[in-house]
């Protein structure tokens, strides 16, 4: 969260902070942020009639709105959405009706509050705070799919979900199964090396593979074995450093919700605090 300019804020007092959400997790701290009865000011997106009235354009107007409703946090398409009252003098929106604003990544908005109690205010500054990175990156799988993600204090970005149809290991597709699977474990690879930084400059210290039965360390074989067949040096050098960039923990499921199962492993325990 960059922090543009603050106007009289300061904790346990009113006043008003100009920011911009700069990713996914920017909006989540500003959908704790947000509460009714704040000011929002930002830009709003309207349907106007045209002057003889016969056709309609959408037109983007800066407003203020009274906040009304707790806001809205759509996590896939990364949108925030404050609903309020316009606060606003304009020939297009009357004063008091209703409007709704979508903040989007890299969006410029003014939050106004009659009071920043300590939790704005503690929230606030960790959103402000450069050294706030995503350092650590999971992938949860089970035969056919994975979510490939990003994890931080408060929140898990899927950044790839991939998916596969796997023939079963007996029947007349069973001979299509090897194949199946290898480009099953390529499409994974290809979504890691896309979404998740390997090289030196990388602030990601570790990756979590999880799976039940031997999917992750299957996975982890193909891996560096296409590190070795590419001359990926930097994914190579993950795969086999000391301790392990990449740890490979057991879950009772590869969907999403056994991200939480995986953290609580005493392995990633070790590896990453």
């Amino acid at each position: 969260m960059r922090i543009i300019s603050k106007l009289q804020a300061a904790k346990g007092e009113g006043g008003q902070v100009t920011l911009e959400a700069e990713n996914a997790e920017d909006l989540w701290m500003l959908y704790n942020l947000i509460a009714v009865d704040d000011t929002m000011q930002g830009t709003v997106s309207r349907k106007l009639k045209s002057e003889d009235g016969r056709a309609a354009e959408r037109r983007k107007l800066t407003l203020a709105l009274a906040v009304s409703d707790p806001p809205v946090l759509d996590i896939d398409a990364s949108i925030l959405r404050v609903k309020g009252n316009n606060l606003t003098q304009s020939q297009f929106v009357h004063k008091g009706a209703s409007q709704s604003m979508d903040i989007e990544c890299n969006s410029r908005v003014t939050l106004a509050k009659q009071d920043w109690d300590a939790h704005a205010w503690e929230l606030l500054n960790e959103a402000a705070d450069q050294t706030r990175t995503q350092d650590v990156a999971a992938i949860v799988m089970q035969e056919g799919h994975a979510s490939v993600c990003l994890l931080s204090d408060h929140m898990t970005i899927v950044k790839a979900s991939v998916t596969h149809g796997i023939p079963k290991k007996r029947g007349a597709a069973a001979a299509g199964r090897p194949k199946a699977i290898s480009k099953f474990y390529g499409s994974v690879l290809e979504a890691v090396l896309e979404h998740i930084p390997l090289d030196g400059n990388s602030h990601i210290k570790a990756v979590i593979v999880a799976s039940p039965g031997f999917v992750r360390d299957e996975w982890l074989a193909y891996a560096k074995a296409e590190a070795v067949r590419r001359g990926h040096k930097d994914l190579l050098k993950s795969l086999t450093s000391v301790p392990p960039r990449f740890i490979s923990v057991h879950t009772s499921h590869g969907n999403l919700g056994a991200l939480s199962e995986a953290l609580k492993d005493e392995h990633t325990d070790f590896c990453i605090f």
